[in-house]
Formats: C-alpha cells, sequence, structure tokens
C-alpha cells in the first residue's frame, strides 16, 4: 500500500488521465485498477492475479509524469511493468534490476534519459522490452546477452552510439529486434545469423557501415529487413535468395554497388 502510494505522488497522481482507479482508497490494493482483466487492451492499475502480492503495474498512457520511483524495486513478485506512452522524465532506476521475476518492461515514449541500466541483465526472465522513443544514451553493453529469453527488443528511436554488440547473437529467442533512429555505428556482427527465431530486423538511420552480413540467409523466418539510410557498402549477397519468408527488404540511402 505504502509503495502504491509512492507511485501516485511521484508520477503526479492526481493529474493522471483516469481517476476511476480506487488509487488511496480503502479497498484493497488489488483491487487500485479499472476492473478490466491484465490480459485485455485497456487495462490499468494494479493486479495482483490471485495473489496478496502485486504482479502487475500498468499504467499505458495515463498521463503520469515525474519520475519512476526506485521503490519499485521492493516488489518482488512483479512480472510485468508497462509505463509507456507518459510523461516520465529522469533516469531509468538501477534498482530494478532487483525484479528478478519481472518478464515485462515496458517504457516506451515518454522523456526518459541517462543511459540503459546494466542492471537489467540480471532480468534473465525477461521476454519483453520497449525503451523507444526515449532520449537514453550510451551503448547497448555486452552483457544484453544473458536475456536469452527475450523475444522483442525495442530500443529504437534515442541517441545511443557505438557499435551492435556480437552477444545479440546469443538472443536465440528473438522475434523483432529494433534499433532504427538512433547514432550506432561500425558493422552488423555476423553472429547475428545465429537468430534463427528472428522475424523482424530494423537498424534503419543510423551510421552503420560495411558490408550486408551474408549470414541473414540464415535467418530463414525473416519477414522484413529495414536496413536503409546507413552506410553500408558492397553489392547484395546473392544468399538473400535463400529467405523465402521474406516480405520487404528495405536498403535504401546507402553506397550499395553492383
Amino acid at each position: 500500500r505504502y509503495l502504491m502510494a509512492v507511485l501516485y505522488y511521484s508520477t503526479d497522481g492526481p493529474n493522471w488521465s483516469r481517476q476511476d482507479l480506487n488509487f488511496l482508497s480503502d479497498l484493497p490494493v488489488c483491487d487500485w485498477n479499472n476492473k478490466i482483466p491484465s490480459n485485455r487492451d485497456g487495462t490499468l492499475g494494479v493486479f495482483c492475479e490471485g495473489t496478496a502480492t502485486i504482479r502487475q503495474i500498468l499504467f499505458f498512457d495515463n498521463g503520469l509524469a515525474g519520475t519512476i520511483p526506485w521503490e519499485f524495486s521492493l516488489l518482488v513478485d512483479l512480472l510485468g511493468l508497462n509505463m509507456g506512452t507518459n510523461i516520465l522524465k529522469g533516469s531509468i532506476p538501477t534498482e530494478l534490476g532487483d525484479l528478478t521475476m519481472l518478464e515485462l518492461l515496458q517504457l516506451a515514449s515518454n522523456t526518459l534519459t541517462g543511459t540503459i541500466p546494466t542492471e537489467l541483465q540480471q532480468l534473465t526472465l525477461l521476454n519483453y522490452i520497449d525503451l523507444s522513443g526515449n532520449k537514453l544514451e550510451g551503448t547497448i553493453s555486452s552483457g544484453i546477452g544473458s536475456l536469452t529469453g527475450l523475444s522483442e527488443l525495442r530500443l529504437f528511436n534515442n541517441s545511443l552510439t557505438g557499435s551492435l554488440p556480437t552477444e545479440l547473437g546469443q538472443l536465440t529467442a528473438l522475434t523483432w529486434l529494433g534499433f532504427n533512429d538512433n547514432k550506432l555505428t561500425g558493422t552488423l556482427p555476423t553472429e547475428l545469423g545465429q537468430l534463427l527465431a528472428l522475424q523482424y530486423w530494423y537498424t534503419y538511420s543510423n551510421q552503420l557501415r560495411g558490408t550486408l552480413p551474408t549470414e541473414f540467409a540464415k535467418c530463414t523466418d525473416l519477414i522484413k529487413i529495414s536496413m536503409s539510410e546507413n552506410d553500408f557498402s558492397g553489392t547484395i549477397p546473392t544468399e538473400f535468395g535463400l529467405m523465402t519468408a521474406l516480405q520487404g527488404l528495405y536498403i535504401y540511402d546507402n553506397t550499395l554497388s553492383g
């Protein structure tokens, strides 16, 4: 109850878009929500899912302003944290790395700054990360390779720099990978050919260079590849013809030849 009161006051609760969530009422904390089940669209609030402890905090597009409280780290049974499309500022608390049960982290479309905490690499049960549409800086740590259960990784539309770590090749459960609209440099790791489940690959609008990796041809489930607006050179690999599921290949605004 105290932790949810901290959430309310640190994110300008009196001015949230929806005020029918029973926050700060005499009802049990597990009833501080809009009564829509947590697996449905439009869910808002706190959900315990049949237990006495909080399992989901879902506040997508609800006008939350202010900062993300570090006290979330005390919710050791938390499975999902969705505070995307709000007006949150400040950095992502490093203490979130203590949420070892977390499966979903959605903080997209805010104005968060700073770097991506390396402590998030401890959350080995994560299967979905969306930090897109913020003002995050710094590099993508090689430790990201520890998140082997990830199916979607969305880091696009930030100010990330540096090269893509070769350890991305360890994320073999990935189906969706987006780094577009950043300031990434360097070449594409050949280890990307290990992502056999990958369906969507977005790295457009960066400063990537080198040749297009022939190893992509091993990812035969790929549906869409978008690598336009970079500085790739060389020819289009003939091996790309092996990707028979491919529906879209976007490689314009590079320096390709042949």
